[in-house]
């Protein structure tokens, strides 16, 4: 082998070794960035309502208690940020698994209640019944 042809092997063998080194650190700054970016969105993420309260039209205005503590009112499906496609009144509220007790009250209505036991998500229709006068 020539003199010229090791000194082009060479010059290649460290060209190759800077090139894989400069790989490596744009590897390690792309891993680092979506490190933080990982980390940094982790616990960002808002926790998706799982349970759904409807009403009629009537029923708007009632106020949602969820084992005797106010959760909400419930407001017309059109004022809901998240929209449902549902008609009348909704509350959208996030509660933890197991057994509840939900009562909608609401003047001059009587308290309707019902057991719930929340699994992963619950739909409860709400009909309010006029309270005798």
């Amino acid at each position: 082998m020539t003199d010229e042809s090791k000194n082009s092997i060479q010059a290649g063998d460290s060209r190759g070794f800077r090139q894989s080194a400069a790989n490596r650190s744009w590897l390690g700054i792309l891993f680092f960035v979506l490190a933080v970016l990982f980390v940094e969105t982790w616990g960002a993420q808002k926790p998706v309502d799982n349970v759904i309260v409807n009403g009629d039209d009537e029923a708007l205005g009632a106020q949602v208690f969820v084992d005797n503590k106010l959760i909400g009112t419930l407001a017309g499906a059109d004022d809901q940020k998240n929209k449902t496609g549902l008609n009348g009144s909704v509350l959208l509220t996030r509660l933890k698994p197991g057994s509840h007790l939900l009562e909608v009250k609401k003047d001059k209505y009587k308290t309707f209640s019902k057991p719930i036991d929340v699994r992963l998500e619950e739909y409860i229709g709400v009909d309010l019944v006029k309270a005798n006068e």
